[in-house]
């Protein structure tokens, strides 16, 4: 079917669709399953929500290894440096 992925791992296959998201990271889903792929700047992940852990990790295309790298060389202040810093 139209806007539908097939994803498949070690055997097993899922069925996913494109989710919205606010952040801007790429979410498709299958519901039935329970499987989530979030592809961000940096790196993308399969992750199982129904078993709480992470099927695929740090799988990368070349423009995100770029990225990656990029973010090693000036990383992006964390929430916690960014709620902590004084008021200018």
């Amino acid at each position: 079917a139209p806007g539908y992925f097939h994803l498949q791992l070690k055997g097993q296959r899922f069925r996913v669709r494109p989710v919205e998201t606010s952040t801007g990271a790429v979410r498709l889903e299958d519901k039935l399953q329970g499987a989530v792929w979030l592809q961000l700047l940096n790196k993308s992940m399969l992750m199982n929500q129904k078993q709480g852990r992470r099927l695929a990790d740090e799988c990368m295309s070349p423009m995100q290894q770029a990225a990656a790298e990029q973010l090693k060389l000036n990383p992006m202040p964390s929430l916690i440096d960014v709620a902590q810093s004084p008021s200018r």
